[in-house]
This record gives C-alpha cells, structure tokens and sequence, in this order.
C-alpha cells in the first residue's frame, strides 16, 4: 500500500460565478498495480463530489489511456455508488484539465537544406495530432538564443502556420539544442502559473508537454545565454511537465536525446519516413494526453468525514484502488447534473 498527499479542494458559490477556496491537503491510499499521480479530490455543495487524477501503471509508468465509465467501481464508505441515483458522469477531459504543449522545431543548416519538405510535412500533422487533445504553440530554433515562436496557443491552425514556412530561408546554421529545451519549459512553466494566478487552475489539473525535433547535437556554445548541458538537464529533472523527442540519426547524442525524451523518444534512419516517426510519436502521446481522467458524483452524504474509492477493475491481470477522504459538512439536497456543467463547463 502507498501513501501520498494529495489536494482536496472544499468548494462554494457565493453568486452565479466565484472561484473556488480554501484548499487543504488530505492522505490517499494507493494499492495495486497501478499509480494514480495528480490526485484532486473536490467537495462542493450541495453536495457534489469530484476527483481528477492520472492513470499510470506501476511497475513501467507506462500511460493507462482510454477507460470508460465500466471500466471503474465506484465506493463511498465501501458501498457501491448507484451511476443513475448518484448522477455519476467521467467528465469530458478537456472541461476539467488544461492540456498545452509545445512543438520546438529545429531549423538549422542541416534541416533547412536537407529534406526540408519532408520536416515540414511531418511536423504539420504532428501539430494536426496533437490539437486533438491539446492548445499547440509551435516555435523553431537554430543557432540564435531565443526560439522564433510560428504558432501561438490560440492559433486554430497551427499546422497552418508550419506549412507558411515551407520557403523559409535559413538565418543562423548553429543549433541551440539546448536552448530549445530550456525556452520550451520556460514557456510552459509561465503558461501554468497565468492559469493558476488568473483562472484558479489546481496545478494537478495543468498538463504541459514538449515535444522537441532535432537532426543534430547542440554546437551554439554554453556562454552568453547558451545553457550548459548540466543546467539542461537540471531544469529537465526539475520540471512536472511531459517531454518528447524525434531524433535523425547521424549527428544526434542518441543518450541525450533518450534522456530528455522520458515520455516518449524516436530516433530516424536518415534514410527512414520522418512522417513514420512523427505518427508514432503522435501515438505515444495521445495515450499520454488521454490518461488524464476525472469522476463526478452526487454525493449521499450529509455530514462528516467520508472516503471514496476509484477501483480499476481488472485489465491484463492488472488492478489498482486509490481511497480518499472528503468532508461533507453542508451537503444537501438538489445536486444535479446541472451543478457538474456548471463546475466543468461544457467546451
């Protein structure tokens, strides 16, 4: 059995729309084989009860994408939760979670003259892809300090705008690999804190991703502006956000490049099909983006300390519980499905 701290949020409404308030920390129990990170678990009369989580297995880490409803049993106080008396809804991914990423293209000598056509093709279904699940800003690099951003996170059509590139001329033929990677964690570090500052956003609930292409190594130099590799790899490991490679082979480190890519890495024959390589990327993190879940109850409660459990039920001989508590003090009647569209907002 694994214990953590997880957020539990008690909620209210004071007119038609406040932000909610007051959160505290409450303990979760986890057993099985599977892991259940970014664990919230909200209370909000009259009485609706709300928990959002990832869903890893254990002993890989590996994403647990796509369940439904059935594929989860539901107890409050070890009693079976009724769907239809209870109201129980898995809400729609995108009303509960904030889901961004961010493609760093390489644009150096190499890629500009080589097959550019080709990159350029792959990364536009790449962004296609990835704006199934996610807002997608896109930026390229070369040998300069500052990426040069090609699509912003409100664009509708980023693949669009990758595709207006496909006459661009090179500027600087060095790579700022590393710059890159550092910018790109930046970008999403400073998207997170604007939507917990201005929204109210639970930082359990922000899912940002990089994902980063490159044919080459980092030659623009470590002074200046440049990152060293040990400062690249320190704000890596630091960082709660999802990261992604596509390597050519030849130049590449392969080692550094695997290890900056934990979520998912790729590496191409130079004479391979890039757009292989981008859809198996695409692959990888759409189970990633789609292991994000979030459960929403009317609750019986009326008063007191309660627990829920989520159990999975069995997938490949594989199951997992998480109990957590909540507090039901001020629970009532008149909790509806109108109160969860109203907490998660239709999109």
């Amino acid at each position: 059995m694994k214990h953590r701290m997880c957020n539990m949020r008690h909620l209210h409404w004071v007119t038609l729309l406040v932000a909610p308030v007051v959160a505290l920390s409450c303990r979760s129990q986890v057993e099985g084989d599977f892991d259940f990170p970014n664990l919230v678990i909200e209370a909000q009369p009259p009485a609706l009860v709300s928990v959002s989580f990832r869903l890893l297995v254990a002993e890989t880490g590996e994403p647990e994408p796509y369940l439904q409803l059935q594929d989860f049993e539901l107890l409050e106080d070890n009693a079976p939760i009724s769907p239809t008396e209870s109201q129980v809804q898995l809400v729609q991914r995108a009303r509960a979670f904030k889901q961004e990423a961010v493609i760093m293209l390489d644009f150096s000598a190499s890629v500009v003259r080589g097959d550019f056509d080709a990159v350029i093709n792959a990364a536009s279904r790449l962004a296609t892809k990835l704006s199934e699940t996610s807002a997608v800003a896109v930026y390229y690099f070369d040998g300069r300090v500052s990426p040069t951003q090609i699509a912003t996170f409100s664009d509708p059509d980023p693949d669009l705008k990758i595709e207006s590139f496909r006459d661009h001329d090179l500027i600087d033929s060095s790579t700022n690999l590393r710059g890159a990677i550092t910018s790109g964690l930046t970008i999403l570090d400073e998207r997170q804190r604007n939507h917990e500052k201005i929204d109210g956003l639970d930082p359990n609930l922000y899912s940002g991703s990089l994902v980063i292409f490159t044919d080459g190594t980092h030659n623009a130099g470590e002074t200046g502006g440049y990152p060293s590799e040990r400062t690249t790899l320190n704000t890596v490991d630091r960082s709660p956000h999802a990261l992604f490679t596509v390597g050519v082979e030849g130049e590449v480190n392969i080692n550094f490049l695997e290890t900056i890519g934990r979520d998912g890495f790729e590496l191409v024959n130079p004479n391979g099909n890039l757009e292989d390589a981008f859809s198996r990327l695409s692959t990888t993190f759409a189970n990633f983006a789609n292991s994000f879940y979030t459960i929403a109850y009317c609750s019986p409660s009326r008063a007191g300390e309660h627990s829920f459990s989520i159990r999975i039920k069995e997938r490949r001989n594989l199951r997992g519980e998480a109990i957590l508590h909540f507090d039901a003090d001020g629970f009532s009647a008149g909790c509806d499905e109108s109160l969860i569209d109203k907490r998660f907002p239709p999109k």
